[in-house]
């Protein structure tokens, strides 16, 4: 972002949030970023100013609605620890750089000790950062490590230009000095001056002057000066300049030099305009985007795992013989007095099919010894045919796992699902990640048991309905499937999933009673719905106790073994009756009072 954007843009915050905020809690976003969940007085309604710091979207970003990924950051884990319940004191930009401060004050419930922290976002454009800093700087967590910035040393700020000046308090004098001196050289003696305001600069000098060179003219300064009180009127639209469906450029001033190239879209308020841009533009082409990456790394493994499958029959193709091989030497053995030494084959009479058997011996073995051969191999048939029956089970299971996971990837509706279906080879212990999670060889370390970890935060995933009084929780994924089940679900309520096809898991909950029949039908209606059954007209979905369901060991996420079901058979289309658009609501928190 644009710093005199930047600058315009937490002023809005800071109208937005009122004076002195509460920070309930801080949250990771999917896909990529964190969020400050606030309080605001007086009705306490809820609001997340989201903090992102990669890419082009750097920046902040005020919703009243939020996307929570399942992980937990290290930034994240100790923000909640020292600043929970914290009220914001103050929101402002640091100098004359894209760095952003907000001032942090807790209160000691016991001693009334007030202790102050401040949380750093740093969207400088080129590697962006958020640090949490004690009362004396000290850098207690932060989202990445950078060459200037480690946890327990003073934070230092992006590297400021020595000797620059602010524009806005400069003289004429001073201005005209650096102004007559190269474009390339203005960043480095000016405060504030962002590759985007300099690109403007240029162009509405070059503009001004009679040749098409941008060369300094007197009039250069009060173009300049113009620009800055452009730039610094909060009353002026926004613009956003799009070229060839990405964002070229937000400002809050206009670009003379973009407006021939592409699409331009004005709005009053920064915070518009970020709205419109995730809307329309980031958002689709993210989704598209993670969606094709999640389901390429389980389309790769389920090839894997049909090749294997293709290889286990094969062997048990060649092994159903064994029989055979064990008759053959019954046979020898029954002729051993016709069979004479060094005798590469023998034609016997087979009693079963009364028809004459050529039989292959090995000439420099005894009869006997041809026969023993003939066992040994029916021995070894016998425990390949065994074991190649059972590594095709496995295979098979897994494949079905895989199939289930790839129906997720391209059902999944928002980040969140998508975020935790990615496979992560890259991260530490992650590059047999999904190998070790299907065949259970990880000790300790596979998505399952990760899983059970992540179920610490099952509270991060809210009833999906609520009707007469009974909840709903349905996983969109193999992983939340884990948490609803093993998360939030507890002894007495009833769990739901439709029978022998890919789907969701869903948990009734009707707190401080047992779940009534009309329950039970309305889980087994969304089970049907959230499965890859939706557009059949009459689904079996089992349903029982949520106790009579164990985690198949050393599974993938959502694998499990369930007893004492009873089958019902439901209409998916009931759903829509709960869904006003024909759409079920996005799994997101939002305490927003309505």
């Amino acid at each position: 972002m644009e710093y005199w954007t930047l600058r315009r843009h937490l002023t809005e915050v800071r109208e937005a949030v009122g004076r002195h905020p509460m920070l309930v809690r801080m949250v990771d976003l999917a896909p990529r970023g964190f969020g400050l969940i606030l309080r605001i007085a007086p009705d306490n309604t809820s609001l997340c100013c989201g903090l992102f710091d990669e890419g082009d979207g750097q920046g902040i970003f005020l919703s009243d609605s939020w996307q929570e990924n399942l992980h937990e950051s290290a930034l994240t884990r100790r923000m909640n620890q020292v600043c929970r319940d914290a009220r914001i004191c103050s929101i402002d930009i640091v100098g004359r750089d894209r760095v952003a401060r907000f001032e942090l004050q807790t209160r000691d419930p016991f001693f009334k000790q007030i202790t102050r922290y401040s949380l750093v976002g740093e969207f400088t454009g080129r590697i962006g950062n958020l640090l949490l800093l004690d009362a004396d700087g000290i850098v207690l967590e932060q989202s990445r490590i950078t060459t200037n910035n480690h946890p327990k040393a003073s934070y230092v700020t992006p590297a400021a230009v020595s000797g620059a000046i602010d524009p806005i308090n400069a003289d004429d004098v001073t201005l005209t000095k650096i102004l007559t001196a190269p474009a390339s050289s203005w960043s480095d003696r000016l405060l504030g001056i962002s590759p985007v305001f300099k690109r403007e600069l240029v162009q509405r000098i070059a503009n001004s002057c009679a040749s098409d060179k941008a060369s300094f003219q007197p009039s250069s300064i009060d173009i300049f000066r113009c620009l800055l009180e452009e730039a610094g009127d909060y009353n002026s639209p926004v613009f956003l300049y799009l070229d060839n469906g990405k964002m070229a450029a937000l400002a809050a001033f206009r670009l003379t030099h973009l407006e021939e190239k592409g699409e331009v879209h004005e709005f009053m308020r920064v915070n518009d305009a970020l709205t419109w841009l995730d809307t329309h533009v980031r958002r689709p082409g993210r989704l598209d985007a993670m969606r094709e990456r999640a389901r390429g790394g389980y389309a790769r493994e389920l090839k894997k795992r049909e090749a294997i499958a293709g290889d286990q029959r094969q062997r048990i193709h060649e092994f159903e013989d064994a029989e055979r091989l064990k008759h053959l030497g019954e046979l020898i053995q029954v002729n051993l007095h016709e069979i004479a030494p060094r005798t590469p084959e023998i034609t016997v009479h087979d009693w079963a099919t009364d028809m004459d058997v050529v039989i292959t011996l090995d000439p420099i073995r005894t009869a006997n010894q041809n026969a023993q051969r003939y066992f040994h191999q029916y021995k070894k048939a016998k425990r390949g045919l065994s074991e190649a029956i059972r590594r095709l089970k496995e295979v098979s299971e897994d494949i079905a796992w895989l199939k289930e996971q790839i129906w997720y990837c391209e059902t999944a509706e928002n980040e969140t699902s998508l975020e935790s279906l990615i496979i992560r080879p890259g991260a530490k212990k992650q590059a047999r990640s999904l190998s070790g999670n299907i065949a259970g060889k990880r000790k300790g370390g596979n998505a399952a048991n990760g899983a059970v970890r992540d179920a610490r935060k099952a509270k991060i995933l809210p009833p999906l309905l609520e009707i007469d009084g009974c909840r709903y929780y349905v996983g969109r994924n193999g992983r939340q499937n884990d948490l609803v089940t093993f998360g939030v679900g507890r002894r007495g309520d009833l769990w739901a999933h439709a029978n022998d096809v890919p789907g969701a898991h869903v948990v009734a909950r009707r707190p401080g009673n047992t779940p009534t029949t009309e329950d039970e039908h309305r889980a087994a209606v969304l089970a049907a719905w959230f499965s890859f059954a939706r557009g059949s007209g009459k689904v079996p979905v089992d349903v029982t106790d949520i106790a009579n369901v164990k985690r198949i060991p050393g599974g993938g996420p959502g694998r499990v073994n369930y007893t004492h079901q009873h089958t019902v058979f439901v209409d998916p289309r009931e759903a829509l009756e709960w869904f006003p658009d024909g759409q079920p609501p996005e799994q997101q928190r939002s305490d927003c009072k309505k």
